[in-house]
């Protein structure tokens, strides 16, 4: 029944109170400012790319929020700021969930119930993406019956998502990978 396992970008929010400037410096030499909303960048890049979501208040006190995109690891950003000494104007740095594409083919509800039976979790629906309330130890399962080749629109994505919060990203894929269904 299972085609194919992929995974989803690493991403982090980060909330700022100071050092505004000097910290969207740094987010800019690790990787580019993007036109994208937090939701719409989690649905187009892959595994090979980091996302920082970045909320912020602008000098004249407007609300601020940019993503930025990357293939540096994330681990080499907060080192930069960490060594910058520039943790001071950071209010919270916090993990997205894992998130992993699978290719289910036939009925996919059932699928569904098997690989819940086999890892736990609960049943969820498949929007919004962007949970920031969901820790960063958990993991999102989203499915979809079409070829994982591409990126996959919404509408080729089943409505429903499974979460799981006892494993990480990588132990399920590994799961996955050796006992498909």
């Amino acid at each position: 029944m299972i085609s194919l396992v992929r995974t989803g970008p690493e991403s982090i929010a980060i909330k700022l109170s100071s050092e505004v400037s000097e910290i969207r410096h740094k987010l800019g030499a690790w990787g580019t400012l993007i036109s994208l909303d937090a939701e719409s960048a989690l649905r187009k890049y892959g595994p090979t790319r980091r996302l920082v979501f970045l909320t912020a208040r602008t000098e004249e006190g407007a609300p601020l929020y940019e993503t930025y995109v990357s293939e540096n690891p994330l681990e080499l950003l907060i080192t930069t700021l960490i060594n910058s000494r520039m943790t001071g104007g950071i209010d919270s740095v916090s993990m997205m969930p894992g998130y992993i594409m699978m290719r289910l083919m036939g009925n996919l509800k059932r699928g569904i119930g098997a690989i819940q039976r086999d890892i736990g979790g609960e049943i969820i629906d498949r929007d919004p993406i962007f949970r920031p309330d969901i820790p960063g130890t958990s993991s999102i399962i989203y499915f979809a019956p079409k070829s994982l080749a591409k990126s996959i629109p919404v509408e080729d994505m089943y409505n429903k998502a499974l979460l799981v919060h006892t494993r990480s990203k990588g132990a399920i894929v590994q799961y996955l990978s050796l006992h498909g269904i």
